[in-house]
């Protein structure tokens, strides 16, 4: 169940609100049944903390062509 958990969480926050509900120890458990490209996301999202790391300027695709 934690794994589908964190495979879902979008936030920094849903993990948080998974270590309240479940215990640091039980999600850490999880996050070892998780594959390592999830891990790499969650660790991404982390850092970024929801943050878009994308810019939303077209320019950029245009210069391109």
């Amino acid at each position: 169940m934690l794994v589908i958990a964190l495979k879902r969480a979008s936030r920094k926050g849903d993990v948080k609100a998974l270590i309240e509900a479940h215990g640091y120890e039980q999600v850490s458990q999880a996050w070892n049944h998780l594959d390592g490209l999830t891990r790499s996301s969650l660790n991404l999202m982390k850092a970024f903390d929801g943050a878009v790391i994308h810019g939303s300027e077209c320019e950029f695709d245009a210069d391109r062509e």
